[in-house]
Formats: structure tokens, C-alpha cells, sequence
């Protein structure tokens, strides 16, 4: 347990300073919410059996949604100069 302590101290200088605005995370989580809530009160608003077709279907829309926000954030993080390394330019 002491290697993983040590490990993860030596290599901190390795992560990027993020400068990210309150107002972003609270957007985050009132996105991630109003996707739960369509999803509990459109989808599965009557309980029943799920076929595989249906559960194929919610699994390719969910991952979808997250690639398309991965996207998002790899664009963001293109066009602001923030290079993999952390530095700008």
C-alpha cells in the first residue's frame, strides 16, 4: 500500500492544472440529470420484461451520448491551447 502512496506522490507533477468554473460543473450535473429523468420518466415510465433488442438499443444511445460528450470535450480542449502535456500553445 505504501508503493501505490509513493507512486501516485512522484508522479503528481504530471497532471494538467484545470481551470473549471462553477457554473460548468453545476451545467454538468443538470445535464446528467435531466438525462436520468428522461430516461426514468420516458423510457421506463411502465415496468416490464426488457428484450435484448430494447436493451441494445438504451446501451447504443447511452454510449453514444457519452462518445458525443467526450467529443465535446476534446474539442473544447483543442480549440482552447491546452496541448495533452498541459501546456499552452
Amino acid at each position: 500500500m505504501t508503493s501505490l502512496v509513493l507512486a501516485a506522490s512522484e508522479s503528481s507533477g504530471n497532471f494538467v492544472n484545470l481551470d473549471i468554473h462553477v457554473w460548468e460543473w453545476f451545467a454538468l450535473a443538470a445535464f446528467i440529470t435531466a438525462l436520468l429523468v428522461a430516461d426514468l420518466l420516458l423510457v421506463h415510465r411502465k415496468p416490464h420484461d426488457i428484450s435484448f433488442k430494447e436493451a441494445a438499443l438504451e446501451s447504443a444511445v447511452w454510449i453514444s451520448i457519452g462518445l458525443a460528450f467526450s467529443g465535446v470535450i476534446y474539442y473544447i480542449g483543442k480549440t482552447s491551447g491546452i496541448a495533452a502535456d498541459g501546456t499552452h500553445g
